[in-house]
Parts: structure tokens; sequence; C-alpha cells
């Protein structure tokens, strides 16, 4: 199953995207997949946390700011088996 990601990765990302790694670099070290690494760039840039002269934000505005308007997390993609989720998350239950 697949690991969740936490508040703590979202800031560790906008940390490692200030030290001027790449996109690739962060996915290779942090396994968070380079989708997520390039919305939480987006949001990092549109907020102007990339400066580093700027304080880091909070765990709570970061959240703020990668929801949607309908307040949900706006960082995955659609994967293929994500219809299935339902029926593997069954079938893992039942062994």
């Amino acid at each position: 199953m697949p690991r969740r990601r936490t508040m703590t990765e979202k800031s560790e990302v906008i940390r490692r995207l200030r030290a001027g790694q790449s996109i690739r670099e962060i996915n290779r070290e942090t396994g968070i997949h380079r989708s997520t690494v390039r919305n939480i760039r987006e949001v990092a840039t549109r907020w102007n946390w990339l400066d580093s002269r700027e304080s880091l934000p909070g765990e709570s505005e970061i959240l703020k700011s990668l929801r949607n308007d309908d307040g949900e997390e706006n960082l995955t993609v659609a994967h293929p088996l994500d219809i299935y989720l339902s029926d593997i998350e069954g079938w893992l239950k039942e062994k």
C-alpha cells in the first residue's frame, strides 16, 4: 500500500526547491511523485515561497494553499488503477 504524504514532506519539497534541487532529484531522493513535486512548485512559485529571503510557510498555510475550491487536496494525478481501488482494498482485507 502506498505511503501517505505528510505536510512535513511537502515543506521539505519547498526547502529542496529553494536549494535548487530539480524535480527529478527530489523524486529520486524522497520518492514523492514528480507530478506532486511540480504541483507543489507551482503553488510555491505563486506564493513566492521559493525566495530564500522569505521564511518558509507554516504547515497550515501550505495546506490551505494546496487545497482546491472544494477543500480537497489538489496534488494527486489520477492513476489508471484508481478505478479499482475499492476492489483492491477489499482483496487486501480478505487476504
